[in-house]
């Protein structure tokens, strides 16, 4: 059994330049010292915060994250995903495996087979409210802490579904549903990012005010195609990039993603 302690050893000791971590990891009968500096550890109201050290934990699944400063552990900001099919399950998974503590998921819909080949549920989810089994995935890999709500977002309740949300992430896949999502972030002066691609191989990830709702009416959905996995898995990352860089840093950046020729680029506006 493999079991870790922390040892903090002040500035002021002579034979120290800086502070240090020292991690002690008993491998039953065998022990490893790790000592490590503590500059870039991330100031974060999280349980293993003393001070204005961040201590990280060896045993942690985000231990390199937090070493290198960039840590989700401890943002209180609460990202609302509305819509958990391909983009926005594969999404939230992605945000949470990156240490994301706690979002909002929205979606009414159920597990069916053939949104197995794109979306990261298991068989034994089919029939299973998409929202709850997402959840319980979530946590079961990191602790994630996801409110669910099974609800069919509408010009009627968008309002009252988004409320409270620090981002919105718009992972649908019609219209209808984008425009009211756009009406009422903007209502509510919320940040909103839109995740959304096409069967053509192009994608994109844009900021409200820059976005505009799309005409579906000759789009077919791609999103449970299977052979559309390698496009949308690009998406999902860079969409969780820039999700990351807004939390961390509010900055805010505008992409498009083609297949055909693997180009990511920024685009010229922010």
């Amino acid at each position: 059994m493999i079991a870790w302690n922390v040892v903090h050893i002040q500035p002021h000791n002579p034979y120290l330049k800086s502070a240090l971590t020292v991690f002690v990891i008993n491998y039953g009968a065998k022990t490893r010292r790790r000592f490590l500096p503590l500059e870039g550890f991330v100031k974060l109201g999280s349980p293993k915060v003393r001070g204005e050290v961040m201590l990280a934990s060896a045993a942690s699944p985000f231990f390199h994250e937090q070493r290198a400063g960039r840590d989700l552990r401890g943002c209180d900001l609460k990202v609302c995903i509305v819509g958990c099919g391909a983009i926005g399950a594969n999404l939230a998974e992605t945000l949470a495996r990156m240490g994301l503590p706690q979002m909002r998921l929205i979606d009414f819909d159920r597990v069916e087979p053939r949104n197995l080949s794109t979306q990261p549920f298991l068989r034994s989810d089919v029939g299973q409210l998409k929202a709850r089994a997402l959840a319980r995935l979530l946590y079961r890999a990191t602790q994630c802490r996801a409110e669910a709500i099974v609800e069919k977002l509408t010009s009627e309740n968008a309002d009252k579904l988004l409320a409270g949300s620090d981002l919105v992430v718009d992972c649908l896949d019609n219209s209808s549903s984008r425009l009211a999502v756009q009406t009422a972030v903007r209502k509510l002066s919320l940040p909103c990012l839109h995740v959304g691609f096409s069967g053509d191989g192009y994608g994109e990830v844009i900021w409200d005010e820059r976005y505009a709702v799309p005409d579906d009416s000759h789009i077919v959905d791609p999103c449970d195609y299977p052979f559309t996995r390698p496009l949308m898995h690009l998406l999902v990352g860079v969409a969780a990039e820039t999700v990351v860089r807004f939390l961390l840093n509010g900055e805010r950046i505008n992409w498009t993603v083609t297949l055909s020729d693997l180009k990511i680029l920024p685009l010229p506006f922010r």
